[in-house]
């Protein structure tokens, strides 16, 4: 396998779906100029991911949560790539800013939130640190996530006796 000059590390595999193909090739192509991605640019609608990442054995799917014109739709394909391929690492591209957006991505399976207003080189080490097991996000993102998990209840599987209902598994 190809090095990294600078960290020794593997290269990693990217697959970029943005909003339009114009975005996802612009975006692809900054990506590309780093030296330890392998960036693939998703060619057609939302519906050649699952292909795409079957095909080129991506690591980090970075994904717009807008998709085929369509505010949220996103957030719906990330949550089926993930039932399909349930290692599959994952960025978000976020438009704004909202809580309910932040949410979704990680309910979604997002292990890394990056907002556009940031910049390419931030997005390429988001990308490297999500491929590592981190979560990306910034604090403001994280304290919105534990706070929604504190405030959900817990549920609990039982029967009538109290008994589980669910295996360990």
């Amino acid at each position: 396998m190809e090095q990294n000059q600078t960290t020794g590390s593997e290269r990693i595999r990217v697959l970029v779906a943005d909003n339009s193909r114009i975005h996802t090739q612009l975006l692809a192509d900054a990506l590309n100029r780093g030296n330890s991605l392998d960036v693939i640019r998703l060619e057609a609608d939302s519906h050649g991911l699952f292909a795409a990442i079957r095909a080129h054995q991506i690591e980090v799917l970075v994904i717009s949560s807008t998709l085929d014109e369509q505010p949220q739709r996103g957030f719906a394909v990330l949550r089926e790539l993930r039932n399909l391929h349930p290692a599959l690492m994952a960025v978000v591209l976020l438009d704004s800013s909202k809580p309910e957006d932040i949410l979704d991505a990680f309910r979604a399976g997002a292990r890394g939130i990056f907002n556009r207003f940031e910049s390419i080189d931030m997005l390429g080490k988001c990308i490297r640190r999500v491929h590592q097991g981190q979560i990306w996000a910034n604090s403001g993102q994280l304290a919105l996530a534990m706070e929604a998990l504190a405030s959900s209840p817990s549920v609990r599987a039982v029967n009538a006796q109290g008994l589980n209902l669910l295996s360990k598994r």
